[in-house]
């Protein structure tokens, strides 16, 4: 035992002493690997005693919830969308459309994501509205400025409401779609109310469809806008679905339409769709080849059908009077007539104009006939002046930059977005828009899509 016991006194003096030598021989500059709690205090992930754990499984409730969500918003938006369109003619429209809001905000709540930011998009539907009933003060007529002010107030106080429920990256995808098949749903609601026979034989006989349920002008335009939403979806997956069918009822109501504006914003937008499509190909010369077939052909196709000899009519006509070669065409002859009317009172009152939503007043003076200017830019000119003037197009000017600064031509969505925007804005010289509720809708959508845009230029910026 004592042998034993002197010999793990020597082995232990022994590793003491190769210690003590080792440790003067420690290379310089050499630390040790933190592991443990020292690692995880060092990557700033240590627990500490009185954290508790927060995020509990989800439930089989909720994982349905979260799988129905998106169409159950795109679903909610596109009814919301097509009452919008279709405001006037729906009984009770204004609270089927409040109430579809509140059940949209409803599911937001209960996904945790309603959120307010006052953002650009506030600014300028405030700015407006406070102009509109500001310019009261100095109307020809101020009951009629006051009810274009409480309408633009109705309107705002909708789209806050919305501007709640948009605030995630897929905003302008659920929006897009929302437009496609509201509108979509716009032109069923319409040929159910006439009867699909009733349409084909207008048709045939050259007769533009009645103005009972939606003006023929806007009910073209909604049309149009859906086809071409259509469109950049079939260039984005490169196939067709059953779906895509209702392009083709696009085309036919715009054919019963006999609307000008709604033809030349169908096929600009194709145009420019499939042009930016082309584009993006490294073989650019044969897909441009391929690019100008589709173009020859698709003309074709409209200068030789039956279903659009009333357009082909009325495009020859309005342009042959805009020429001064012909005096056939009253709708173009009265519109220019109104356009130097506006543009008339413009100069006599050009900072703050005669009152917003006035302008039925310059017809009836100088036509006789109490109706609006047939141009945006114009009324509003006339009516609110430099001041009106920029407070409504302060937004669509912030979404173009906006677009334009996070361009992204690869982008399916930035594309539709961007072409929209430049046509509607272009279609405003021959139309009036700013008192229209769907307007406001697109400008919902391309502030979604910049949003985006900015979301992923700023990621790539951190990388």
């Amino acid at each position: 035992m004592a042998a034993r016991s002197a010999g793990e006194a020597r082995r232990a003096a022994g590793a003491i002493s190769l210690a003590g030598q080792a440790l003067p021989h420690r290379r310089k500059g050499r630390r040790a690997l933190p592991f443990g709690r020292a690692a995880a205090r060092e990557a700033g992930t240590e627990r500490r005693p009185d954290t508790k754990e927060t995020t509990m499984p989800q439930t089989k409730l909720q994982r349905q919830f979260d799988k129905l969500y998106t169409p159950a918003t795109v679903a909610l938006s596109a009814v919301i969308f097509a009452l919008l369109s279709l405001y006037e003619s729906i009984p009770h429209g204004s609270a089927l459309t409040m109430l579809l809001t509140g059940a949209l905000c409803l599911l937001t709540l209960l996904k945790r994501e309603l959120r307010f930011r006052w953002t650009a998009m506030h600014t300028c539907l405030g700015a407006l509205v406070a102009y509109c009933f500001l310019s009261s003060l100095w109307a020809w007529n101020t009951r009629l400025t006051h009810s274009m002010a409480i309408s633009l107030l109705k309107t705002m106080l909708l789209f806050f409401l919305l501007l709640l429920c948009f605030h995630r990256e897929d905003s302008s995808t659920r929006l897009l779609q929302a437009i496609m098949w509201g509108g979509n749903l716009v032109l069923l609601y319409i040929i159910a109310r006439y009867g699909p026979l009733t349409l084909i034989g207008w048709l045939q006989t050259n007769v533009r469809i009645p103005n009972d349920y939606m003006n023929a002008n806007d009910m073209g335009m909604v049309a149009a806008i859906a086809a071409i939403i259509n469109l950049q979806y079939v260039l984005d997956r490169k196939r067709l679905k059953w779906w895509d069918i209702m392009m083709l009822l696009d085309i036919f109501m715009i054919a019963v339409s006999y609307s000008k504006k709604a033809i030349l914003f169908l096929g600009a937008g194709f145009f420019f769709l499939l042009l930016m499509f082309e584009l993006a190909h490294k073989n650019r010369k044969k897909h441009l080849l391929i690019f100008a077939v589709i173009v020859l052909a698709a003309a074709f196709l409209l200068l030789t059908l039956p279903i659009f000899e009333g357009l082909r009519t009325r495009i020859r006509l309005s342009v042959l009077t805009l020429l001064g070669l012909s005096e056939t065409d009253y709708s173009t002859a009265a519109r220019a007539e109104y356009i130097r009317i506006g543009l008339r009172q413009f100069w006599q009152t050009p900072l703050l104009g005669i009152g917003m939503g006035d302008s039925i007043l310059l017809g009836a003076v100088y036509q006789g006939r109490a109706v609006y200017l047939h141009s945006n830019y114009v009324e509003l000119l006339a009516c609110g002046g430099l001041v009106g003037f920029i407070c409504y197009y302060a937004l669509p000017a912030y979404l173009l930059y906006q677009l334009l600064r996070y361009r992204a031509f690869r982008d399916g969505e930035f594309k539709v977005c961007l072409v929209l925007l430049v046509l509607l804005l272009c279609m405003d010289f021959a139309m009036v828009s700013y008192y229209s509720k769907s307007i406001y809708f697109y400008f919902l959508l391309f502030y979604c899509c910049t949003q985006r845009l900015k979301a992923q230029a700023t990621r790539r910026g951190a990388q």
